[in-house]
């Protein structure tokens, strides 16, 4: 068993210094009967595992690599010798519902390992990461009802101009589409926030400004064509958790944004231009002052703001390649802590 195990072990260390030409080192390794990943089924496969990410290897490759920051939940109620994984990947999810966002691009690999403790040991490095990257067993609990929250988007807008040709005018419908849009969302970015707030990378009050904004978009979606929504009780208990566990952190220099979305993004149905960031304001401190975004695929991205002035003027900023909006709100509110530092 023992000379099984080494080989093993170096063939593990063979496939990866092959693939990422240098050696990778490896905390521990199990074999697979089966793992069921983005809707293929991997069979008799070695899952290889350390601090950065889990390796998936199949027929002497990388069948694929999930980084631990991008790992959402682990499951292990089903017994010891299996675990599901749910993790964000920029692959959309071909299984599920395409015009779901963000868990379009959420994926649940379900895994029978032939190592009775690889579930185990799989649970512990899940556990000692996410205490590692900024939660808490209570925010981990509190994590997991947040990923129930997903947002349904309306079919693309052909589609929709078809299922509601006898209402409206096409023009007064596409204003509908595009409030609706809008509405939809800011709903995303509460769910984003709630756990980004889990992860302790956002303060607790952030939540607030979100369902301010949800509400703006919501109202002028209702005081047009009716059918105003309303969060229900279980919710607001969510926030309340959620908010409680950074209640006291400074919420001052955070604003609403919207960036230009990625090409990957647009393969969601509908196409929209944009999508709302939470958006940290940096003051000057040595240099120029900055902005930092928060999303689900945008984990901190900054950008620098070389002229303020010019900045309140446009309210557009730039962040690598793609541009980040601001309303007139929230502009004045990110120069305002500018000024004061």
């Amino acid at each position: 068993m023992g000379i099984f195990k080494k080989a093993t072990e170096y063939r593990v260390d063979q496939i990866l210094r092959n693939t990422f030409g240098q050696d990778v080192p490896i905390d521990f390794s199990f074999g697979a009967s089966s793992m069921l990943v983005t809707g293929a089924d991997i069979e008799r496969c070695v899952i290889a595992v350390n601090n950065d990410a889990i390796f998936i290897l199949n027929n002497a490759r990388v069948a694929n690599l999930i980084p631990w920051e991008n790992v959402l939940d682990f499951n292990d109620d089903s017994g010891p010798d299996h675990f599901y994984l749910t993790y964000l990947s920029q692959v959309r999810n071909q299984q599920y519902v395409l015009s779901q966002y963000p868990s379009g691009y959420w994926h649940v690999s379900s895994t029978h390992s032939y190592d009775k403790n690889a579930t185990q040991k799989m649970k512990e490095k899940y556990l000692s990461l996410k205490l590692q990257q900024g939660f808490t067993e209570e925010s981990l609990i509190i994590h997991r009802k947040w990923l129930e929250f997903t947002v349904t988007q309306p079919a693309p807008i052909t589609k929709f101009h078809q299922q509601n040709e006898n209402w409206q005018t096409e023009e007064i419908r596409e204003v509908y589409y595009k409030k609706w849009l809008e509405y939809l969302d800011s709903e995303c970015l509460i769910g984003f926030v709630g756990r980004a707030i889990c992860e302790g990378v956002i303060p607790g009050p952030i939540l607030n400004l979100t369902i301010n904004e949800w509400k703006t978009t919501n109202n002028e979606l209702g005081n047009t064509y009716g059918s105003l929504k309303e969060f229900n009780e279980k919710f607001y208990e969510l926030v309340d958790l959620t908010k409680n566990l950074s209640a006291n952190r400074d919420s001052e220099t955070w604003v609403i944004g919207k960036v230009e979305i990625q090409p990957f993004e647009s393969e969601v149905a509908p196409i929209i231009p944009f999508r709302r960031v939470a958006t940290k304001v940096v003051p000057k401190g040595q240099g120029h002052p900055s902005i930092q975004i928060w999303n689900d695929f945008h984990k901190g991205d900054s950008g620098v703001i070389f002229d303020p002035d010019k900045f309140k003027t446009s309210r557009v900023a730039r962040v690598n390649s793609l541009q980040v909006f601001f309303d007139e709100e929230n502009t004045s509110r990110a120069f305002e802590v500018w000024s004061k530092n």
